[in-house]
C-alpha cells in the first residue's frame, strides 16, 4: 500500500539557519496502518527531531531524519519490509513521503532441537513465560520482550541476538554451561500476517555441570547415606534438570516425605567445577525410615 505524507514547511528566517518545519501541518493521504495524527505525534515528541528543528538543520538533513524516524516507527511495529522515500519540494517548502508498508510480522512458535522433551520445554518456558523475571543476565538487556505467540515483532534490532543470553541462561540451568547452540528465525509466509518462529538448535550440550557436595536439611529418621543409597546418588553425576525432578519425584513416591525440594549452589569461577546439591525435605512423622519396613498400623 502507498501512503503520501505531506509535511508543510514554513520559512523561519534566522541567521545561519534553515527553514523551520511545522510538523503540525503534516497531511496523510491513502490507507496506512497509522493515522496522520499518530505519525505526527511521534515526530513532534521525538527528541532527535526536536533538536533538528531547534538547530535549524538543512532541509536535506531534516528529510533524512524524518525518514529514519518514521521508518523506525514502522519497524518497531512489525513492518520489516517497509520502504520509505522522501522528496523535498523546494518551491512549496513541503516534504512528500511515499511509504510502502508491506506486511506486519508476528511471533510464531518456539522450537527447540537437540534436547530432551522436558529440557526443551524449560527453555521455551524461559523464553515465553519467565523472561521478565529479574536476573543478572537479564539486566544486560532490560528492554527484552518475552516471546508471546501472535504478538508483533519489533525489527529495530536484529532478532536472534536478543535472545542469546536468555537461551544460555536456560541451558546453564539445565546443567550445560558450555553448550554450543544457534538461534534461527525462519519465516512462515502466511497472508496477510506472516509468522516468524524462534528456532533454537543445540548442536552440542558440552560438558555438563556435575554434582559436588550433597547437603541435606530436615532429616530426623533418615541419614544422608540412607537417602543417597535409595536414590543411587553420588558426587560426579551430571547435574541436570531431569536429575532434580527425579530426586523430588522418587522421594515423594517413597511415602516417607511430605515435602522435597532440590536446589543447587552457584559456580563462582569455572562453570565446569562440581556444584553443591542441596536437598531439603520434610519427613512424614508416621512413616518409617527408608531402611525400615512399613508398620501394619
Amino acid at each position: 500500500m502507498s501512503v503520501i505524507l505531506c509535511v508543510v514547511c514554513v520559512s523561519h528566517v534566522k541567521a545561519q539557519q534553515s527553514p523551520f518545519c511545522d510538523l503540525s501541518k503534516l497531511v496523510c493521504r491513502g490507507n496506512t496502518a497509522f493515522t496522520t495524527a499518530a505519525i505526527q505525534r511521534g515526530l513532534v515528541a521525538d527528541s532527535q527531531v526536536k533538536a533538528s528543528l531547534q538547530d535549524g538543520n538543512s532541509e536535506e538533513k531534516l528529510c533524512e531524519l524524518v525518514l529514519k524516524q518514521v521508518k523506525r516507527g514502522y519497524l518497531a511495529n512489525g513492518f520489516r519490509d517497509v520502504d520509505i522515500a522522501i522528496t523535498p519540494h523546494v518551491d512549496s517548502g513541503a516534504m512528500v513521503a511515499t511509504i510502502q508498508e508491506g506486511r506486519c510480522y508476528h511471533r510464531g512458535d518456539v522450537l527447540v532441537d537437540g534436547l530432551t522433551e522436558k529440557e526443551a520445554a524449560l527453555v521455551a518456558s524461559q523464553l515465553c513465560e519467565d523472561i521478565l523475571q529479574p536476573t543478572p543476565l537479564r539486566k544486560l538487556n532490560p528492554h527484552l520482550i518475552g516471546w508471546e505467540r501472535g504478538s508483533v515483532i519489533s525489527f529495530t534490532e536484529p532478532l536472534a541476538p536478543r535472545y542469546i543470553l536468555v537461551v544460555q541462561e536456560a541451558l546453564t540451568k539445565l546443567g550445560y554451561p558450555q553448550s554450543d547452540f544457534q538461534i534461527e528465525c525462519p519465516i512462515r509466509d502466511l497472508n496477510p500476517s506472516p509468522l516468524i518462529d524462534l528456532h533454537i538448535v543445540v548442536r552440542d550440550k558440552g560438558k555438563a555441570i556435575t554434582v559436588g557436595d550433597i547437603e541435606y536439611s530436615g532429616l530426623e529418621k533418615n541419614t544422608p547415606e540412607d537417602i543417597n543409597d535409595f536414590l543411587k546418588l553420588t558426587a560426579g553425576v551430571p547435574l541436570t534438570d531431569e536429575l532434580r525432578h527425579s530426586i523430588v519425584e522418587r522421594l515423594l513416591e517413597s511415602g516417607r516425605f511430605l515435602f522435597a525440594e532440590v536446589t543447587q549452589g552457584q559456580f563462582l569461577f569455572d562453570p565446569t567445577e562440581p556444584v553443591a546439591l542441596k536437598i531439603r525435605v520434610r519427613e512424614y512423622s508416621r512413616a518409617c525410615s527408608l531402611k525400615g519396613d512399613w508398620s501394619p498400623d
